[in-house]
């Protein structure tokens, strides 16, 4: 019974998911603030928050399977799985990141993110078939 998930040839992929989660974080504040972030949004930019982001969505990566098996071949199904893993872990981290003291809250900026985390995770033409 193994306590960690990832064995040691998958930490390479847990390291670059990490890291495109948070260009994916940051992309989504430049694309949808048109580069000037407004003030009250500013604290979403945080190390400790990108910090919280990322461990939150690497950890629901883990509990959805990401990290299982060889994605050579990606079914329909998988790419459902995949949708449903980035959803969830967006929708976790958007409950857990927003202050009960800002006024506008960070609603705007989710959808946008969910985006970027779904179009990095999902793997390319060049990589992977679906069958």
């Amino acid at each position: 019974m193994r306590i960690f998930p990832i064995n040691r040839h998958r930490i390479w992929q847990l390291v670059c998911d990490g890291i495109l989660i948070a260009v994916a974080w940051r992309l989504t504040f430049y694309l949808r603030f048109d580069k000037a972030t407004p003030i009250y949004y500013r604290h979403l930019l945080d190390l400790e928050v990108i910090a919280l982001v990322v461990g939150i969505n690497l950890a629901t990566f883990v509990v959805f399977g990401f990290y299982n098996r060889w994605w050579r071949y990606v079914s329909t199904r998988d790419m459902w799985g995949l949708f449903r893993g980035v959803t969830v872990g967006s929708a976790i981290s958007s409950c857990t990141r927003s202050r009960p003291s800002t006024h506008r809250g960070s609603r705007a900026v989710s959808p946008p993110s969910t985006t970027c985390c779904c179009s990095r995770s999902s793997p390319g033409p060049g990589c992977s078939r679906v069958r």
